[in-house]
């Protein structure tokens, strides 16, 4: 306690803070004030401001609120030098936000003091003490939020209805539960539950377009649920006012909602990874009438495509090597003003992409590469060959791993459970006194760590063999396909069946595009993946196909590989070499997009630590990246820069490494003075041989 002769100078505040609107109403803050007022006249302080947070939550910082910044301003100008709060957790519900704010308000020169809690910041021991009961704070939120999501979760399991966004046709009964809206709506003889069979019967059994549905609602006169409710105040990211229309995208949200057929997912709409909770709730439409309706907006989608003026065939699987944007099909007007359709790379609109500007890719012919790959896939499904004997070879091979991998599993799972018994062991060891408080401690941290790597390896395994049904399953569907497909095949198949055997053997389709110095134009190099083989490249000649696998074809629009007489085309070559994009060479190196695509043009001379990233990367020497290998050395300093370029070092790095200045590096190289004997002994280290 402050004695009387010092606490008669202090300037005194009171910080005050409730977190809901219920305690607002319950006067909590006023339970608050009457505490301060009592303790101050007992500790005889004079308060001089007080700090009130009315219904303001402790997860936000202190200056973040507005109290709370008011505390500030005032504890950086001078204007208090002890700061009273009722409870620790009143300054904030985590220890972070907590700390900070202790940490912001001493650095400032105020000292904070509990009314209700053993600790002043005064002195040291008090500090500690806070340390600790901040901990306590955060630790009491985190379990009253593990305690609110668990029963949370146990109503949502009973069907209650926990809050949000009621859907359209139903409401929550005075019991908390979901139950159908028959009431008839404003200026209208249907209920909400009404709208919503007749828009599952104009889609389901009339076969409507959702902007059809929408044009006859709205031609109705038929309130939306905002327009019902008049919401004009909202919450969250919503407008604050709406128009009150019924538009297509809602429509089409009803009829993929699965709480009209009876089947409410709780959670799905959360951020947070969460459990997603099935529950039965009473459906508007059964189950057949459901599912009849998912399969109309299916075959209006189809039906749109077919309406294309113009359609494409590889729509989604081109990706362009100079930005890593996909390429989208566009019509340009040809010869006689005809249009010609091109897949062109989205990366062209100006600052869209990596590259922050328009993208130099080429442009790809629609008729030339469409027949190509076509071309190849009717090769692969009349002539599979070998593909089927790898996958079937794979097959074989993951089955073996399969069986391991769930004989491991097993394992895991009996170790876990044994972890368990000897947790319990552990603390029956500790009721009788066996063992003390700090073994116990010790003993359950090791079995929960146990028991974490346990439970970490056992998702690692249960994920590998999610991915090897995944296999197996799109394995099994493939063949099947090919078998289908090749049933189906006839002398003019339709865009739908074309674009279904594009979509199910086609990985992706990477499109490179190529400078040289003698032309202005620039070339493309198109490498298709093919799925369930390995990647190979065929150059010069369109060799036999059967494997439909990954085909570089030499045409007039693909040249060969850029050649080695300059650093930016052997760093080019090197990298479509390991079959790596410019982004992806961004990515292992640091090194930005728009620099390597300089480099490459050799607009730019790259820096030794850059080649060294590169190096690294790419898996290629250094010297060879930067060309070295030509340069002289016939005097003593050109042999000291060959010897440091060689290593990828600049003249600072390579004078550190050496013990000397970065102006020695440089006279050296440039020949006005020599190195010592010393120093010569630690450059020969790195002479070139």
């Amino acid at each position: 306690m402050l004695k009387q002769s010092t606490s008669s100078i202090l300037k005194v505040g009171v910080y005050l803070r409730v977190s809901s609107e219920d305690q607002v109403e319950r006067r909590t803050i006023e339970n608050q004030l009457d505490f301060a007022r009592k303790y101050a006249d007992l500790h005889q302080l004079e308060i001089v401001k007080w700090y009130k947070d009315d219904g303001v939550t402790g997860t936000i910082p202190l200056e973040a609120r507005p109290a709370g910044r008011e505390l500030l301003e005032d504890a950086k100008n001078g204007h208090i030098d002890l700061l009273l709060i009722y409870r620790l957790d009143r300054l904030g519900r985590s220890a972070r936000i907590i700390l900070n704010a202790v940490h912001e308000l001493e650095g400032y020169g105020v000292k904070i003091r509990s009314m209700t809690e053993p600790f002043d910041t005064g002195d040291p021991s008090g500090r500690f003490l806070l340390t600790i009961l901040a901990g306590v704070a955060d630790l009491e939120r985190e379990t009253i939020l593990e305690r609110m999501w668990y029963g949370a979760n146990r109503a949502a399991r009973t069907g209650k209805w926990l809050g949000g966004i009621v859907p359209y046709g139903y409401r929550v009964n005075h019991e908390g539960f979901l139950e159908i809206n028959e009431d008839p709506l404003p200026h209208s003889d249907m209920s909400e539950a009404g709208v919503v069979r007749l828009i599952f019967h104009m889609i389901a059994n009339q076969g409507h377009s959702c902007i059809k549905v929408a044009d006859y609602l709205n031609a109705l006169g038929v309130p939306t649920s905002y327009t019902k409710d008049d919401r004009k105040v909202t919450r969250g990211k919503r407008k604050e006012k709406t128009s009150g229309i019924w538009r297509p995208a809602r429509i089409r949200n009803i009829i993929i909602n699965t709480t009209y057929k009876g089947l409410h997912q709780y959670g799905k709409r959360s951020n947070k990874k969460r459990e997603i909770i099935e529950r039965e709730v009473p459906a508007i439409v059964n189950v057949e009438t459901w599912e009849k309706a998912q399969q109309v907006l299916k075959d209006n989608r189809l039906e749109a495509l077919r309406n294309a003026k113009n359609r494409y065939l590889l729509r989604g699987l081109m990706k362009c090597q100079c930005c890593g944007l996909t390429y989208t099909g566009i019509n340009y007007p040809g010869s006689k003003r005809a249009l010609r359709g091109y897949y062109v790379c989205t990366g062209k609109q100006a600052y869209r992409g990596p590259l922050r500007g328009k993208c130099p890719s080429k442009n790809i012919p629609q008729d030339w590469i469409e027949d190509l790959v076509w071309n190849d896939c009717l090769t692969f499904i009349h002539y599979p060959g070998e593909a089927l004997k790898e996958i079937a070879a794979t097959m074989e091979t993951k089955q073996a791993e399969k069986h391991d991998l769930e004989s491991e599993l097993a394992v895991i799972r009996k170790a876990i459970d044994d972890k368990d018994i000897e947790r319990q062991s552990i603390l029956d060891l500790f009721r009788k006194n066996i063992i003390t408080f700090s073994d116990l401690e010790k003993q359950i941290q090791k079995i929960n760590q146990e028991k974490a790597l346990l439970e970490q390896r056992l998702r690692d395994i249960q994920s590998s063999l999610q991915a090897e049904q995944d296999y197996a399953m799109k394995t099994t569907n493939a063949i099947q396909l090919l078998h289908e497909l090749r049933d189906k095949l006839n002398d003019n198949p339709s865009f739908e069946l074309k674009r279904e055997i594009v979509k199910t053997l086609v990985q992706s389709i990477l499109v490179h595009t190529i400078y040289k110095e003698h032309t202005k134009r620039p070339r493309a190099s198109v490498t298709i993946k093919y799925s369930f083989s390995k990647d190979v490249i065929h150059t010069d000649k369109r060799e036999d196909n059967n494997l439909g696998i990954s085909i570089h074809k030499e045409t007039s629009m693909s040249p060969p590989l850029p050649d080695d007489n300059t650093p930016g085309g052997r760093i080019r070559r090197a990298r479509l070499e390991k079959n790596m994009t410019l982004v992806d060479l961004a990515a292992a190196t640091g090194i930005s997009v728009t620099s390597l695509r300089l480099a490459e043009q050799n607009k730019t001379t790259v820096s030794p630590p850059n080649l060294r990233k590169l190096s690294e990367a790419l898996g290629v020497s250094i010297a060879y990246l930067g060309c070295f290998e030509n340069l002289p050395e016939h005097t003593l300093g050109q042999r000291i820069k060959k010897a440091r370029l060689y290593h990828g070092y600049n003249k600072r790095e390579f004078a550190k490494k050496i013990g000397v200045s970065t102006r020695m590096i440089w006279w050296w190289e440039k020949e006005e003075c020599q190195p010592s004997e010393k120093y010569m002994e630690r450059l020969l280290k790195f002479f070139v041989i």
